[in-house]
């Protein structure tokens, strides 16, 4: 005798499918997102792409709701281009969106309502490897995406909306890096190089005056690693030792 359909089997199912397809959606997205930045509401803004290839193939984001659990349709940027390498929260809320691989615009996202404004355009064409740190005055200092030592750092400034360049990086522009704001206001950029091989090198960049200079290096040499400042002023830096195991550091200013 077949089995009598229980009233709730399609609201479970419904909800499984839910889930599933929000989970699918959250795994496809972390093939393809350059990175994410929490909006002061909560919600997350994760630059990505549309499945297809060439032409076909867009660049933008998703807007994930934790509230209601929910991600939002594609939204692409305001300027047709390469994907995003860097994602920033502005100190006013914004989201910048830096895009290194061609001319392409900056895109500043805004929220209430959701939406995209073209900004500046670097004065240098960088790799998806660059970094980038949010000064304490508000401006963004970008480095690296480039092994060229001709290509400098660059600060964006959301007051204007302009690119300008700034020092050139002592070591030399190297790629996969990382840029961390320290709380006397310069940015400490460590390690980097290319693929395969890192740098142990590290240096100070000073808004101030707009240069770099050399700072006390890293027992091991490192690329494609994380460093993150600590909530005591040290900053903390982990992995990027060519895929082998290695002890983290601690950078005292």
């Amino acid at each position: 005798m077949p089995r009598e359909a229980s009233s709730t089997e399609p609201q479970a199912q419904s909800a499984r499918n839910e889930r599933d397809g929000l989970s699918g959606h959250i795994l496809e997205l972390c093939n393809l997102t350059k990175g994410l930045v929490v909006l002061p509401d909560g919600r997350a803004v994760i630059a990505t792409s549309t499945s297809g290839g060439g032409a076909q193939r867009m660049q933008g984001v998703v807007i994930f709701d934790p509230v209601a659990g929910t991600m939002s349709p594609f939204m692409p940027f305001a300027v047709a281009g390469e994907s995003a390498n860097s994602v920033e929260r502005l100190l006013d809320g914004r989201g910048l969106f830096i895009r290194g691989l061609a001319p392409t615009p900056a895109d500043l996202f805004s929220p209430a309502p959701d939406s995209f404004t073209a900004s500046g355009v670097l004065n240098h064409l960088r790799g998806i490897d660059l970094d980038t740190a949010v000064l304490l005055d508000g401006r963004v200092l970008v480095v690296g995406g480039a092994a060229e030592t001709s290509v400098p750092a660059e600060v964006y400034d959301p007051a204007t909306g302009l690119f300008t360049v700034a020092g050139a990086q002592r070591f030399y522009a190297r790629r996969y890096g990382r840029a961390v704001t320290l709380a006397s206001g310069r940015v400490l950029v460590v390690g980097g190089g290319d693929i395969g091989y890192g740098t142990p090198w590290a240096e100070l960049f000073d808004p101030i005056i707009g240069s770099f200079a050399a700072t006390g290096g890293m027992r091991r040499a490192r690329w494609a690693h994380t460093a993150t400042a600590l909530q005591d002023g040290r900053v903390l830096v982990v992995g990027g030792c060519n895929m082998q195991p290695c002890e983290a550091e601690l950078y005292t200013p």
